[in-house]
């Protein structure tokens, strides 16, 4: 019979591959609706740590805990400049050339979201997703996956 530290260390091996296997998947179904630049963000601030007695995981970075748990609207302060290229403007008489210029908002910024253009006075709110939660619910509770993942590490 193999030693108690030693089939706890197995153990221990196994539930970090489990967690392999989550982060993995959570990496691979991020939800719907995420900017490739949000997406970035969360993907680079990966880590897995192994605590003793505990093992921690996830996404570091602020958009995935906005994204896990959502977030309430937050209100515009202050003034905002926006840097405006040169571009060109059509009118009733043509097309008209205007130069680059800056605009200044107070309490409200323009917005972009599907190519249509809005002034929001607060950033919209998220709804929670649980995303990460809910992949780890059911790869933790799948109990072949995790016979599996003893199996093998004891094999080892």
């Amino acid at each position: 019979m193999a030693d108690p530290s030693q089939i706890q260390e197995k153990l221990k091996a196994a539930m970090m591959n489990i967690v392999g296997l989550v982060l993995t998947e959570a990496r691979n179904n991020l939800p719907s609706g995420v900017s490739p630049i949000m997406r970035e963000n969360i993907l680079r601030t990966q880590f897995k740590h192994d605590k003793g007695s505990s093992i921690n995981f996830g996404f570091t970075h602020a958009d995935a805990d906005v994204l896990e748990k959502g977030q309430s609207p937050i209100p515009f302060s202050g003034t905002y400049t926006q840097r405006v290229p040169q571009h060109t403007r059509k009118t009733k008489r043509g097309n008209v050339s205007v130069r680059k210029h800056t605009r200044k908002y107070k309490n409200h910024r323009p917005m972009n979201i599907n190519n249509r253009w809005f002034m929001a006075t607060q950033t919209p709110d998220r709804k929670p997703t649980k995303w990460l939660e809910t992949i780890a619910e059911r790869m933790f509770e799948d109990e072949t996956l995790l016979a599996k993942q003893i199996k093998l590490e004891l094999e080892r």
